[in-house]
């Protein structure tokens, strides 16, 4: 089965541990809703058919697909629409996700909970619902660019997604 994203690209603004204890919970999270998005994104049938299309390194290769996957600046009248892509996407969902179901604090050097006295957890709330609503823009980006060029994407019934206040 392919896949669009891994374990280790999991870095920087989307950093989560990195070590070998926690890639298989990562790695099995990545498995559980990376198909699932993109069927949220274009509907069951496009979706079905995108990821049908990917190769083994997670690329489609329909033109049409490669369209929405890759990243775009496009003008709208008096806006721009821009997507990251894709693979950004699904990397600020994963994140934002996994950090938002975890039961500890997620940490260099393992998922920690906090129980000193002297000491508390970490708010990472806002840049965890960032790195939701960024993927968000990019969902919503992709969703006009296929309304716009209908012809082209036939079987399209993405779902709306909404962004987070908080979590």
């Amino acid at each position: 089965m392919p896949t669009i994203i891994a374990f280790d690209q999991l870095v920087g603004r989307f950093q989560v541990t990195q070590n070998v204890k926690n890639q298989t919970t990562v790695e099995d999270f990545i498995d559980s809703i990376e198909k699932s998005t993109i069927i949220k994104i274009l509907g069951a049938t496009l979706g079905n058919e995108f990821w049908d299309d990917l190769d083994v390194d997670g690329v489609p290769q329909e033109q049409r697909f490669l369209d929405i996957y890759e990243a775009f600046d496009l003008d709208d009248n008096s806006c721009i629409k821009s997507s990251k892509g894709i693979s950004e996407i699904l990397l600020g969902i994963t994140y934002a996700q996994y950090t938002r179901k975890s039961d500890s604090f997620n940490t260099d050097i393992g998922n920690q909970a906090i129980q000193g006295e002297n000491s508390s957890r970490a708010d990472i709330t806002m840049k965890v619902v960032n790195a939701y609503n960024d993927a968000v823009d990019s969902i919503k980006a992709i969703q006009w660019y296929i309304k716009e060029n209908e012809e082209d994407y036939e079987g399209y019934n993405g779902q709306d997604f909404t962004y987070w206040m908080t979590f």
